[in-house]
C-alpha cells in the first residue's frame, strides 16, 4: 500500500484522485456498506430522486418512440421536466429531430 502524498495526520484519507488511482474501490464500498446500515425509509428516499429523474426520462422516450414507429400522429405535449430530460440527453434529442424531420408541422 502506497502512502497518500496528499494526506495529513488531520485527514489521512484526502478525498483525492491520488487516493482514487491507488485504492480503487475503496470509497464505493464505504458508501455501500454506510446505506446499508441506514433504515429502510431512508435507503428509499435516497432513491426517490433518482427515480423520479429515470421515470421522466423514460416518459419522453416512450413519447418519441410512439411517434417515430407511427403508434400516435398528435404532435407530442412534453413537461418542462421532460424537455429538460431531452436536452441533457443526445440520444433524446437525437430522437426528437427524427420526429420533428418525419412530422415537420406537428412539433414546434
Amino acid at each position: 500500500m502506497k502512502k497518500n502524498p496528499y494526506s495529513s495526520a488531520s485527514n489521512p484519507r484526502e478525498y483525492s484522485k491520488w487516493y482514487h488511482e491507488h485504492h480503487p474501490g475503496y470509497f464505493a464500498e464505504k458508501t455501500k456498506e454506510w446505506i446499508e446500515r441506514l433504515p429502510e425509509s431512508r435507503r428509499l428516499a435516497l432513491f426517490a430522486q433518482r427515480n423520479e429523474r429515470m421515470r421522466t426520462y423514460v416518459t419522453a422516450y416512450s413519447k418519441l418512440r410512439r411517434r417515430l414507429r407511427g403508434l400516435t400522429k398528435s404532435p407530442p405535449a412534453f413537461t418542462t421536466a421532460e424537455k429538460i430530460e431531452i436536452d441533457n440527453s443526445a440520444y433524446l434529442s437525437e430522437l426528437l429531430r427524427k420526429v420533428k424531420a418525419r412530422y415537420p408541422r406537428s412539433i414546434p
